[in-house]
């Protein structure tokens, strides 16, 4: 698969989907985050302005992870739970439709090595959206004025996790990935980037997680009134 070849309009649409020109006061997921309000537009300075608008950017970020929210179903968006993965036909993962592309392949014995629409898609499941919000994160968490040093190292580990968990998808199904490591400008930046080998794109992975549980910022546990973030070190992501 010409991976590489197709990165470079994968990334553009991730940094002009993370465009951030709107927001409202209560917590959102998703699009409804970044809706007009009626005090004008909202933009990245405004969002890491305030530690309440930089925690609902975190937890927009997590609706997008594999098996998140089921926010969008059609063509180029999230498709997991109509398309199904593999860990459904187990007792790890629960498909909430009946008749999941997964399903059909499986128990009517149509599941080849050549099958492709019930695989982790690797432009259809926003992950490079997520990718490219976790790097604005972590890039500008620093300027939040009225949030505490732990909580920012706390939501930079999370970021870095959701980081590693989203290229673990991929490189299961597709092995080495183009590596991003930092946010896109669109009006600078080149957009796209080179196939690293399996071995670099695993030791990417593993830096990402190291880097987040050796922090120490990661709490043991959340509170129950604590629901925003979810990462915690006993997360079986590591």
């Amino acid at each position: 698969m010409k991976l590489n070849n197709i990165f470079r309009g994968i990334v553009l649409t991730a940094v002009i989907g993370s465009a951030v020109t709107g927001c409202t006061e209560q917590i959102k997921f998703g699009d409804s985050f970044i809706e007009k309000t009626p005090g004008g537009d909202v933009t990245i300075d405004t969002i890491f302005n305030s530690a309440e608008y930089t925690q609902q950017f975190l937890t927009g970020i997590y609706k997008n992870q594999y098996y998140g929210l089921p926010f969008k179903a059609g063509d180029g968006n999230s498709h997991s739970y109509f398309s199904g993965q593999i860990e459904a036909m187990s007792d790890c993962w629960h498909n909430p439709t009946a008749s999941v592309a997964m399903y059909n392949l499986v128990y009517e014995d149509y599941m080849t090595a050549a099958s492709s629409n019930s695989i982790y898609g690797f432009d259809k499941e926003n992950i490079w959206e997520m990718v490219h919000a976790c790097y604005l994160l972590m890039e500008n968490i620093s300027r939040v004025p009225d949030m505490d040093e732990d909580t920012k190292n706390q939501y930079v580990a999370e970021a870095k996790c959701l980081i590693a968990s989203s290229y673990f998808n991929l490189f299961r199904m597709y092995g080495g990935l183009p590596l991003v490591t930092h946010s896109y400008d669109v009006n600078g930046d080149k957009l796209d980037a080179p196939r690293a080998s399996v071995e670099k794109t695993l030791n990417f992975i593993l830096k990402l997680y190291d880097e987040a549980i050796n922090s120490g910022a990661l709490p043991f546990a959340y509170s129950d009134d604590d629901v925003t973030t979810m990462i915690p070190k006993t997360s079986p992501n590591f």
